[in-house]
């Protein structure tokens, strides 16, 4: 036990770097449940894979990036990305204002049968989600077994664009098809309320879970953001990671499980 402790703290020093550099390749799978124009839900699972990369002054900001893919899940494929940046203002060491800024992206594309009555149907949906937060960092604990704690809000303004195009099959014999072609263009407000929440142990073992809420400015749905991520390091370089999401926006939600390997640098 002593030894293992004594490795713990050799590994707490040795990344106290005023810089800190993580990538992660990861695989998985996710769960899509995909509303179309007042149709019936598609739901459908698939494999997913996607690299994770994060840099922090642990004095002055941390900025992260996540892209993922699914290739066919739901007759669509999807590309999606994160973006994050927090800048930590005045304060001490044990609490920090924050400003942050993000942008979240997925590009949906559909083309298959996604109902019986239907015939030739693509659809395309660009979501893009542009945010502003304020926040305030307490950090509970000793340096060696700490607990992060950081309560936010904020605003955010999300934009769908797209076209749907398909063919609607005669209720009767010898009636003609509908088609219908016609473009996709929304815009949603929200405000933000959040909360995340960090433990660190001798920088070997880092347990992160946020939750996040958007309250619709438009008297439209209300919308939940939850996510958790677990790293193990076994060296100054190398670790394990998994990474739990599920995320709604407004016309899917999406829950994916994913496990990679991380490296320090």
């Amino acid at each position: 036990m002593k030894r293992i402790i004594l490795l713990f703290m050799f590994l707490s020093v040795s990344v106290q770097a005023r810089h800190i550099r993580i990538i992660t390749p990861y695989y998985g799978s996710i769960s899509n449940r995909l509303t179309i124009q007042n149709m019936s839900d598609l739901k459908d699972t698939a494999p997913m894979c996607g690299i994770y990369f994060q840099w922090v002054n642990t004095e002055r900001y941390q900025w992260n990036a996540f892209l993922y893919q699914v290739r066919d899940i739901n007759q669509s494929r999807i590309f999606g990305s994160h973006f994050i940046f927090d800048y930590y203002t005045a304060g001490s060491e044990t609490q920090k204002f924050v400003i942050g800024s993000g942008l979240d992206f997925i590009g949906i594309k559909t083309d298959g049968d996604v109902s019986p009555a239907l015939t030739d149907f693509e659809m395309t949906n660009h979501i893009t989600a542009l945010y502003a937060r304020v926040g305030w960092q307490c950090v509970l604990g000793q340096p060696l077994n700490r607990l992060d704690l950081m309560p936010w809000n904020g605003y955010e303004h999300e934009l769908v664009r797209g076209d749907i195009a398909f063919n609607i099959l005669p209720a009767f014999p010898g009636m003609p098809s509908v088609s219908v072609n016609d473009p996709i263009e929304d815009d949603y407000h929200y405000y933000l309320l959040g909360m995340n929440v960090r433990w660190h142990l001798y920088h070997f073992l880092e347990i992160t879970g946020k939750y996040a809420r958007k309250f619709s400015l438009d008297d439209r749905k209300d919308l939940n953001t939850v996510s958790a991520m677990a790293n193990i390091f076994f060296s100054r370089h190398l670790g394990v990671s998994y990474r739990f999401k599920y995320m709604e926006v407004s016309i899917c939600d999406n829950t994916y499980h994913m496990a990679g390997i991380a490296v320090i640098f």
